[in-house]
């Protein structure tokens, strides 16, 4: 029996696709929406991280402001949660918050990063 949770996610999903798509993800939302009830939302989520989010790959970024930077997908951990860029293994926080301006440029693969031909 699955208990209905007292919230909606607020990520729009391809046809076909839904939240199960990512379990990690899901359980972090099953999670905190029981912890905040209607208080949680998930607006400030961007869905083209969500990928990078469940495999822990390595990611380079282009952000807004031009600087080219590298690192795993992170989560915050409140009432209204964002995705982070962490720059090291061993980072417990950033201050660097993913969002739909930033550019994706590759995903790691091996030692070398595998550039995409069109930023996603």
């Amino acid at each position: 029996m699955t208990t209905k949770l007292p919230c909606k996610s607020k990520i729009r999903f391809s046809k076909g696709e839904d939240i199960s798509y990512y379990p990690r993800y899901h359980a972090f939302f099953k999670r905190k929406c029981t912890e905040y009830g209607n208080k949680f939302s998930d607006a400030g989520i961007s869905k083209k991280f969500l990928v990078y989010f469940e495999s822990g790959e390595r990611i380079k970024v282009k952000a807004p402001w031009g600087e080219v930077l590298h690192g795993t997908v992170g989560i915050t951990t409140g009432w209204k949660p964002t995705f982070l860029l962490m720059q090291r293994s061993n980072q417990m926080g950033s201050s660097i918050t993913l969002d739909d301006r930033y550019m994706i440029l590759g995903e790691k693969s091996g030692s070398k990063y595998r550039m995409f031909t069109q930023p996603k």
